[in-house]
């Protein structure tokens, strides 16, 4: 506000008075302000960046559909292979029981399930 204090410092009350009730002549004053110029430059930079972004962004839309995709089967594959694993699992007999006084255990044997199940995974090659 340097430049805007400087230009009005000169300035009677009724010169002032008789500036703000000009509205034409307030408005251009503002305008050539240097201040006000660096803001409309920042204003245009920033809506330049922006645009570029958002040309940037709309490229890698298909990019990125393409992988949502390609996610969506993976995670269809993946559920068909569990669900099948499970399956396998119940018909050999693999059942776990917890109680209070086998909690450590049965962290045990979940933790081998899911070892193995990883295993399965890795043998499927998913």
């Amino acid at each position: 506000m340097s430049s805007f204090s400087t230009k009005f410092s000169g300035y009677t009350m009724t010169q002032l008075n008789e500036f703000l009730e000009d509205d034409e002549k307030l408005s251009v004053t503002v305008q050539e302000m240097d201040e006000m110029q660096d803001v409309q430059q920042n204003k245009e930079k920033t809506l330049a960046n922006n645009r570029t972004l958002a040309e940037q962004n709309l490229t890698l839309q298909p990019q990125l559909e393409h992988k949502k995709e390609q996610l969506t089967k993976s995670y269809i594959c993946l559920q068909e292979s569990f669900e099948s694993y499970q399956l396998r699992k119940s018909k050999l007999g693999i059942v776990t029981v917890c109680t209070q006084d086998t909690e450590n255990h049965c962290l045990l044997i979940s933790l081998y399930q899911g070892l193995e199940f990883f295993m399965f995974l890795r043998f499927l090659e998913i």
